[in-house]
């Protein structure tokens, strides 16, 4: 619950999933799951208040620009896909990043993600969502749908709540 709806925290994440599959290594069976990350930061509270002293760390949402974006997927996303992927099938596979159309999606910075990941021995292709078309993302359809439905069921009053319960329905 909020005072007023100016006040209601929002977060922008960023989620890697994958189709499940049967690792070749070990024959068990890989969720799919990559990770889940918040564009959000812990930053120290500039003047003391009711709720917390001068200096308590509280989360702050990051604007999401292609800068930002880039380097999540170098730095969080990459390394995920090199540790979560099945042994067997990251160094030879294509992996698809499927995105949606927002501006920060910009060839450049996908150009740069491409590069990068090459260099992890990574061989990655984005793709676009076609527009107005939530029928081709599966991620719209049930995953989002799954995880709004869990965290609507978790008391939260703070942004670090809200990215704790999203983590951990997750």
């Amino acid at each position: 619950t909020t005072k007023h709806k100016g006040h209601i925290a929002k977060v922008m994440f960023l989620a890697a999933n994958a189709r499940p599959r049967i690792d070749p290594d070990t024959g068990a069976m890989w969720d799919g799951k990559i990770g889940i990350w918040p564009f959000a930061a812990q930053v120290p509270a500039v003047r003391t208040s009711v709720n917390r002293l001068a200096g308590t760390l509280e989360w702050k949402s990051i604007n999401v620009k292609a800068a930002v974006y880039q380097q999540f997927m170098v730095e969080k996303f990459l390394p995920a896909v090199l540790e979560k992927w099945p042994r067997g099938s990251v160094r030879s596979t294509v992996i698809r990043i499927q995105q949606d159309n927002a501006p920060v999606h910009s060839a450049a910075a996908d150009q740069a993600i491409v590069a990068k990941a090459k260099e992890m021995g990574l061989t990655i292709r984005p793709y676009y969502q076609p527009a107005n078309s939530p029928d081709t993302n599966i991620q719209y359809l049930a995953f989002f749908a799954s995880l709004q439905a869990d965290i609507r069921k978790v008391q939260k009053k703070t942004m670090g709540d809200l990215i704790k319960a999203v983590e951990e329905c997750y």
